[in-house]
C-alpha cells in the first residue's frame, strides 16, 4: 500500500504542475515541498510526453524517481518506479473514468508480473472518498478502505 501511495503522490505533482501550464509546449519543473523536509521535484516535457518526479530526503539524497510516458493531454498512461540507486522496482498503468481522474492504477514487477491494484472512488464532486486495495489474486486487502479523512486518500503517494 505504502508504494501505491508513493506514486499517487508523484502523480498528483505532476498532474498539478501540467494544470499550471496549459500551453502544452516546452519543459515544466516544479518543486512540492513535504511535512517531513523531503521535496519532490518533478519535470514535465510536454513536446515528448514524459514526466519525472524525484523526491530527495531533508538531506537532498535521492530517495525515489517516477518516470511516466504521458498522453495527448499529458496525464500519465504509465509509470516505473526507481529506488535512490536508479534501480527500476516496479510499473505502474493508470486508467481513468470520464472525468479524467485516475480511477485504477495496477502495479506490476518489471518482468509483468502482477503486483495488485488500486481503485479509486470518488464522490459527485469529484473528491477522493475512498481506495480499494486489491492483491495480485484479486482480493480486496482494505475491507474498510481509506476514506477521505484517513492518510491514504491525501496527496502523499510520493513514497
Amino acid at each position: 500500500m505504502r508504494r501505491s501511495i508513493f506514486v499517487l503522490l508523484a502523480l498528483l505533482v505532476s498532474r498539478l504542475a501540467m494544470a499550471q501550464d496549459s500551453s502544452g509546449a516546452g519543459v515544466r519543473v516544479t518543486t512540492a515541498l513535504h511535512d517531513d523536509g523531503s521535496r519532490t521535484v518533478t519535470q514535465i516535457d510536454s513536446e515528448n510526453h514524459t514526466s519525472e518526479a524525484c523526491t530527495y530526503s531533508h538531506g537532498d539524497k535521492l530517495i525515489r524517481k517516477v518516470t511516466y510516458t504521458l498522453d495527448d493531454q499529458n496525464d500519465p498512461l504509465q509509470g516505473i518506479v526507481y529506488d535512490g540507486k536508479g534501480r527500476a522496482l516496479y510499473k505502474a498503468v493508470y486508467k481513468r473514468n470520464a472525468m479524467g481522474r485516475v480511477s485504477e492504477e495496477v502495479e506490476y514487477t518489471m518482468d509483468d508480473r502482477l503486483l495488485g491494484r488500486f481503485v479509486y472512488r470518488y464522490d459527485a464532486n469529484g473528491r477522493l472518498l475512498k481506495i480499494d486495495t486489491y492483491d495480485a489474486e484479486g482480493n480486496l486487502v482494505n475491507p474498510t478502505g481509506a476514506t477521505s479523512g484517513s492518510k491514504q486518500s491525501l496527496p502523499r503517494r510520493n513514497r
